[in-house]
């Protein structure tokens, strides 16, 4: 993991790219696969890394809302921005240049000031293996 910090010793912002289950990162490519997009106009983000155990990101990310008078002429958001808020559900996967895979455990559908929002809870990617059965190997069944 790399954390970035700026010539005033402020965190640098995170890059979070939402993509679909099955994804994996290319280290040919440095990039992962299968990415829906850049999650943009995202705040109140926190990361709490836990080393022993699962890790947490909370996050929440605005859309302007047509409904309550927001001209799409002047804003800066396109169909595409449109299509990839649209897209944040549960169980896709959230990638954080530099730290690694969260899985949408929990998304909560607002508004506030004429912008519809999403409070998006992920877990990291090891919650994929809760509540799935380790088989036991007797000692000296395998040699190293």
């Amino acid at each position: 993991m790399h954390v970035k910090f700026n010539s005033l010793n402020q965190h640098e912002p995170l890059v979070i790219s939402l993509c679909d289950p099955g994804s994996r990162y290319d280290d040919r490519l440095k990039a992962p696969t299968r990415i829906i997009g850049i999650l943009t106009d995202v705040c109140d983000d926190e990361l709490i890394l836990n080393f022993n155990t699962t890790s947490e990101l909370n996050l929440r990310v605005y859309r302007i809302d047509r409904k309550n008078g927001s001209d799409l002429s002047t804003s800066i958001e396109s169909e595409e921005t449109i299509e990839l808020f649209n897209k944040i559900q549960n169980r896709r996967l959230l990638f954080v240049k530099d730290i690694g895979y969260f899985v949408i455990e929990d998304v909560v559908i607002g508004c506030e000031d004429g912008k519809s929002y999403k409070d998006i809870k992920a877990e990291s990617i090891e919650t994929e293996l809760r509540g799935r059965k380790v088989p036991f190997i007797e000692d000296n069944t395998y040699s190293f």
